[in-house]
C-alpha cells in the first residue's frame, strides 16, 4: 500500500510545516514500482491515470497530478570518494519538496579562490590568457556558491518506501 503510505507522509508534513509538498523526486525503478502498486490497489489510491496523463509522463518524464504532485525521475550519478557511481536519488527514495513558497532554498556566493581576483572578491570572477606555439586562448571562468536550505520543513526525503510491495 505505497500509494496511502506517500498520502500519509505527505499529510503529515503539510501539519507540520503548514505548507503542502508539491514535487516528487525519484528514480525510474521507484516510480515504476509505486506505478504498479497504484495499478493493482486502484480502489485505494483512487482512479487509474487518465490517458492524457500517461502521454505526458511518456513524453517528458513528469506525471503531474498524480497525488497532486509533480513526478520527477532522477536519473543522475556521482562518483563517490572511491570512484564508485552513486544516484543522487537512489532506489527506494523520495524527496518530497515545495521549493516555490517563502524561498525554501537559496544560493549564497562564496569568496573567490584565484589569486588574481583580490583579497575578498565574492561572486563570478573571469580571467583569459594566451599561449605561445602552439596558439592558444584560454579563458577560466570560477563561480563558487554553496545551495542553502532555508526552509527544511518544506523537504521530506523518505527511503524504503517500496520495500513493502517487493
Amino acid at each position: 500500500l505505497i500509494v496511502a503510505d506517500i498520502e500519509g507522509w505527505l499529510t503529515q508534513s503539510q501539519r507540520k510545516s503548514r505548507v503542502p509538498l508539491t514535487d516528487a523526486w525519484l528514480s525510474r525503478p521507484t516510480m515504476q514500482k509505486i506505478f504498479q502498486a497504484f495499478a493493482t490497489n486502484a480502489g485505494s489510491g483512487g482512479q487509474l491515470l487518465s490517458d492524457n496523463m500517461k502521454t505526458q509522463y511518456f513524453n517528458t518524464g513528469v506525471l503531474p497530478g498524480f497525488l497532486q504532485l509533480n513526478w520527477h525521475i532522477v536519473e543522475g550519478q556521482y562518483d563517490n570518494d572511491n570512484l564508485d557511481p552513486q544516484q543522487f536519488v537512489p532506489d527506494n527514495e523520495i524527496i518530497f519538496t515545495n521549493l516555490n513558497y517563502g524561498e525554501a532554498m537559496k544560493i549564497v556566493q562564496g569568496p573567490s579562490a584565484d589569486f588574481g581576483a583580490g583579497q575578498g572578491a565574492v561572486g563570478k570572477y573571469m580571467k583569459t590568457w594566451e599561449q605561445g606555439d602552439p596558439s592558444a586562448r584560454f579563458a577560466l571562468l570560477e563561480y563558487r556558491f554553496l545551495p542553502v536550505i532555508t526552509r527544511p520543513d518544506q523537504i521530506l526525503v523518505c527511503s524504503d518506501v517500496t520495500q513493502a510491495a517487493a
